[in-house]
């Protein structure tokens, strides 16, 4: 077992790990609330039980970030989200607007392929009328 100075560093370490698993858990963590995890996860890391609990966490979070980083999990999983289905008719076509800058009057990449899917769609007649969905974004303080 390390002597006590040597387990605070590897537990302020090792702690650093919670981080990622912190911000998967609400992404929206300030740099406040991810301190607080980090100070806390070295503080409990610190004590003797703790400490081997923090270790073998860290351990098992990162094999799990290098599963999904390093192998073709990540893809496998997203698979059950496309949909492959034909268009069918509707009363109406949504065009999401994440990547929307109606202020500039711009539209990054994935948003200008949307746009142009929900116009291709509305020409070919599946809906007469279409619609670009606002982009909501909370103000930066």
């Amino acid at each position: 077992m390390p002597r006590l100075p040597e387990r605070l560093l590897m537990a302020a370490g090792l702690s650093l790990l919670l981080l990622p698993l912190g911000l998967v858990i609400n992404p929206e963590l300030g740099l406040g609330p991810l301190a607080g995890l980090w100070l806390s996860g070295t503080l409990l890391g610190w004590l003797g039980l703790s400490f081997r609990i923090l270790l073998w966490g860290s351990g098992l979070c990162a094999v799990l970030i290098a599963a999904v980083v390093f192998t073709p999990l990540t893809r496998t999983l997203a698979e059950g989200l496309i949909v492959n289905e034909a268009p069918q008719k509707a009363d109406l076509i949504v065009v999401l607007g994440g990547g929307m800058h109606c202020g500039v009057g711009e539209l990054e990449a994935s948003s200008l392929a949307r746009l142009e899917k929900g116009l291709e769609l509305w020409r070919a007649g599946y809906a007469p009328r279409i619609t670009l969905s606002p982009t909501f974004r909370t103000p930066q303080p």
